[in-house]
């Protein structure tokens, strides 16, 4: 077992998201498949986002790669779109 600690607080909105246009640096939309997952990014990635996604059927590694992207400071992706496999094990 491998315990992480949160390094920065978690937030939760106070309403919805509504509009794809609101997305900000830092946000993860969770899909519930991989054709919403493709949808929402290619959208985002239509409005100039860099967009990393994250699904179970990917690779292991793959999923760290899209994970580390994310994560980077240095790196100017800033957006998550992935299904609930970010819940599995990956420390973002």
């Amino acid at each position: 077992v491998r315990k992480y600690k949160r390094l920065t607080e978690l937030e939760i909105e106070s309403k919805a998201l509504r509009s794809l246009d609101n997305v900000q640096p830092g946000d993860c939309i969770v899909c519930f498949s991989k054709n919403d997952i493709y949808a929402i990014s290619r959208t985002l990635e239509s409005k100039g986002h860099q967009v990393a996604v994250i699904y179970g059927g990917l690779p292991p590694g793959t999923k760290l790669a899209q994970a580390q992207k994310f994560n980077d400071p240095e790196d100017p992706c800033k957006i998550l779109v992935a299904t609930d496999a970010v819940g599995m094990g990956l420390n973002l």
